[in-house]
C-alpha cells in the first residue's frame, strides 16, 4: 500500500490553536483518540473534526495501532517541517 503524503495548507485559527495544544502535550510522539480527546477537552463530534481536518490539511500523519488493528495512532507534523513545505511549494 502506497502512502500518500500531503504538503501541508495554512490552518485556520480555530485550529491553529488545537493544535498547538496537541503539539504542546505530544511533540513529536504518537498518541490516540483518547489522549486526544482529554487534551482538546472537546465533545466527541469536535474532536473527530479537529482529527479528521488536520489529516487532511496534511499537518497529522494516521496509522493502525500495532497493538490493536481497530484503533488508530496520530503523530503530529512537525510545525517547523510543516511550515517549509508551505513556503516550498508556494514559491513562484
Amino acid at each position: 500500500m502506497t502512502q500518500v503524503i500531503l504538503v501541508p495548507r495554512p490552518l485556520p485559527r480555530w485550529l491553529t490553536i488545537r493544535y498547538a495544544l496537541l503539539w504542546k502535550a505530544y511533540d513529536n510522539k504518537t498518541f490516540n483518540y483518547e489522549q486526544a480527546k482529554k487534551t482538546l477537552d472537546e465533545k466527541d463530534t469536535l474532536v473527530i473534526v479537529v482529527l479528521s481536518t488536520l489529516r487532511r490539511m496534511g499537518w497529522l500523519e494516521v496509522t493502525k495501532n500495532p497493538e490493536d488493528k481497530r484503533t488508530r495512532m496520530y503523530k503530529l507534523v512537525d510545525p517547523t517541517k510543516a511550515m517549509l513545505q508551505i513556503a516550498k511549494s508556494e514559491d513562484p
